[in-house]
């Protein structure tokens, strides 16, 4: 992993993996400048380097419980010292920072169906989470209720969503944008309930 100042356009970092496999996700902590990197690797761990010690002893765990390679990872500032990481096999899981040994929380983005998850984004301020898969796109809470789920776009002639391949929420507003690999982007928007 390679550190850049992008005011003076300069590596100051170089942090070895440790790794035989693949990096396919990479997120840092919010409330700590960055001080926290997390590596999410092909062969289904998660990798944490701590910035502020020598180069040769920066990595300081591996988590190891996800069964597929690693979609996303997210520290969501809604949730001090935790990471939240999905995996290809359909699941979420949520690791205390401060204990690293085993994932306290665990939930299935699959929920009965065999879908393959294919994109993850969590909301950096409200706990929601969205889980993409073929061509649905699942929005659930921390506890794992779904919120929503959507499978077409509303309009006269309802074109479904391709297959999801990226998946983003805004930082401050409750707004999704989803990428297919139709080369369609979309974005969804909750709408507020009226009160009675």
């Amino acid at each position: 992993l390679k550190v850049w100042d992008v005011n003076r356009e300069l590596c100051i970092q170089d942090i070895p993996t440790s790794c035989n496999s693949c990096v396919t996700c990479l997120t840092s902590d919010k409330y700590d400048s960055g001080k926290l990197v997390v590596a999410g690797c092909w062969d289904g761990s998660i990798r944490l380097f701590d910035r502020r010690v020598n180069t040769r002893f920066s990595h300081v765990a591996t988590l190891m419980e996800h069964k597929g390679y690693i979609i996303n990872t997210s520290m969501p500032s809604c949730m001090d010292q935790y990471i939240i990481s999905g995996s290809s096999s359909g699941e979420v899981k949520f690791w205390d920072t401060r204990n690293t040994k085993e994932s306290p929380k665990t939930i299935s983005g699959r929920k009965g169906d065999h879908a393959v998850m294919t994109a993850l984004a969590v909301h950096d301020i409200v706990p929601v989470l969205a889980v993409g898969q073929e061509q649905r796109i699942k929005v659930m809470n921390f506890n794992g209720d779904q919120i929503s789920v959507i499978r077409y776009h509303d309009g006269f002639l309802g074109q479904r969503i391709g297959p999801v391949s990226s998946l983003c929420f805004h930082p401050y507003r409750v707004m999704l944008s989803a990428g297919a690999t139709d080369s369609i982007v979309s974005v969804y928007a909750g709408e507020p309930k009226m009160k009675a």
